[in-house]
């Protein structure tokens, strides 16, 4: 008997650990009037995990974070945890069907607007803090840290912005203050959270307003110039004539060349583009009448403006009549990506991403940054599962513009983490063309500048490391194009 009381002892002591090891406990619960009843009992906070079944950082934590073993004691300590999915799917267990009607109604509550979101409940059901998207285990366990401490009241990122709007309707601020606001928020100086487009957007409606009724003198400097060249202008606003007749000017004061040209761009492709692309892509078998277009552009524009516009046009009626449906054996998308940046440079890429949008503004990205960013991506879906030589060679050289403008920038943290992901790309394509060697050095040093940042997460760390090595085993790190559209 004392034997089998030893062994239980040893299972229990055993089963303990293990658990442990295994990181967070999360519990079910049929309700959330249930889990407020336990947290009140226990007198302990809540921890949700908000999370989706195709959301890639949710997949991470899960694989990399909540299974920590010291991530795994500080919440099972300190917190009563729980898994709420926010999608429906064919596979979803009855437990999570019986939460389809409450998560919807946390979502609503606490605001929920991306995923992962990490909401840090009190027992009487307040928000002690909030986060989103992948984190580390320490940086995990330190935002948990915060809503033990009963010192710090959360308040939401978005007062600060709300009550700036609200002092400057009441006089209380000057409109010079909003622009130091609005460049926060558009540079990424703080982390992102809900409602932030719709406050960038407001804030920048109401800082052209302050505009349009200041002197040339503030309308010409180079804070003004710079939130008005991200907008999409109207050409009949007052301001927009700073920007037409006046290129030279404008970016010699601003700094930066083609900055004025952009915006023009963008006005061009809204006020004459959109309705004649929505038209041929959604109800028109035909291609559209470019030059007849063309003509159109001139009557009011320069013949180099009238060219990029037809010439930017062509991309997304190119993606979504061909590409989508899977109809581009001529590569047209492609040859007509690749030819628009070897003509206009890298901005050209944006003229066309305003078009069929809704939005006033880029939101939270600076131009130069969101161009390159773009580049990225057309060379990581479109060239490197491409079988055609010269797109390969052409990705080299963009991807090449790509990192040598990343890296001779001063970058927020969270822009920096965007390198790494960069150099993969440009890495593989170096592999694609047969510079192995380059390759081959620029991945080693791009793990190592990772590794000692601190930015890069050890989940892509082993993702750079897979990638170095087939590299150096001459195993193709590309996947088929019908691999990347899965």
């Amino acid at each position: 008997m004392n034997k089998l009381k030893f062994l239980s002892i040893i299972c229990l002591l055993f089963t303990s650990i293990t658990t442990n090891a295994q990181g967070i406990n999360f519990q079910n619960f049929d309700s959330w009037s249930e889990i407020l009843e336990t947290a009140q009992r226990e007198n302990k906070p809540i921890f949700i995990d908000i999370y989706t079944t195709w959301c890639g950082p949710c997949k991470a934590m899960d694989q990399e974070v909540y299974i920590d073993s010291l991530v795994g004691d500080f919440f099972n300590k300190n917190f009563i945890s729980v898994k709420v999915q926010m999608d429906m799917t064919k596979n979803d267990s009855e437990q999570i069907k019986k939460w389809y009607s409450e998560a919807q109604k946390l979502a609503q509550n606490y605001d929920v607007n991306g995923y992962p979101t990490f909401l840090f409940i009190s027992p009487k059901g307040l928000l002690l803090n909030k986060s989103s998207g992948f984190k580390n285990a320490k940086d995990f366990i330190k935002i948990a840290s915060i809503a033990l401490n009963s010192n710090v009241k959360y308040i939401a990122p978005s007062v600060k912005y709300q009550e700036a709007i609200l002092n400057y309707k009441n006089g209380k601020i000057n409109g010079d203050s909003l622009y130091f606001l609005l460049d926060d928020l558009v540079k990424m100086r703080v982390d992102y959270f809900a409602e932030q487009n719709k406050i960038i957007d407001t804030l920048t409606n109401i800082y052209l307003g302050y505009l349009r009724n200041s002197s040339e003198e503030k309308k010409y400097s180079k804070n003004a110039l710079e939130v008005i060249g991200r907008t999409g202008l109207n050409s009949s606003d007052p301001l927009f004539s700073i920007f037409y007749n006046n290129e030279k000017i404008v970016d010699q004061i601003v700094g930066k060349v083609n900055f004025c040209r952009q915006l023009i761009d963008r006005t061009i492709s809204k006020e004459y583009v959109k309705d004649v692309l929505t038209f041929y892509i959604n109800k028109s078998n035909t291609e559209p009448k470019w030059d007849s277009l063309y003509n159109v552009i001139k009557l009011r524009y320069n013949d180099e403006y009238a060219r990029r516009a037809i010439d930017a046009a062509k991309l997304p009626y190119y993606y979504y009549t061909l590409v989508l449906k899977k109809k581009d054996s001529t590569n047209k998308y492609n040859k007509a990506v690749i030819e628009l940046l070897n003509n206009y440079g890298p901005y050209s890429i944006t003229i066309h991403q305003v078009v069929l949008s809704r939005s006033y503004s880029f939101r939270s990205i600076e131009l130069e940054l969101f161009a390159n960013w773009e580049i990225g991506v057309f060379c990581y879906l479109h060239l490197i599962p491409s079988k055609n030589p010269d797109f390969i060679k052409s990705g080299v050289i963009l991807m090449k513009g790509v990192m040598d403008y990343l890296l001779s920038r001063e970058l927020t943290p969270i822009n920096k983490t965007w390198i790494f992901d960069q150099a993969a790309t440009y890495c593989i394509l170096l592999q694609k063309n047969g510079n192995i060697k380059e390759a081959t050095e620029f991945m080693r040093t791009a793990i190592k500048e990772g590794l000692e940042s601190n930015l890069v997460d050890q989940r892509q760390i082993n993702k750079y490391k897979g990638i170095l090595k087939n590299i150096e085993e001459g195993i193709r790190n590309w996947p088929s194009s019908r691999d990347l559209q899965r």
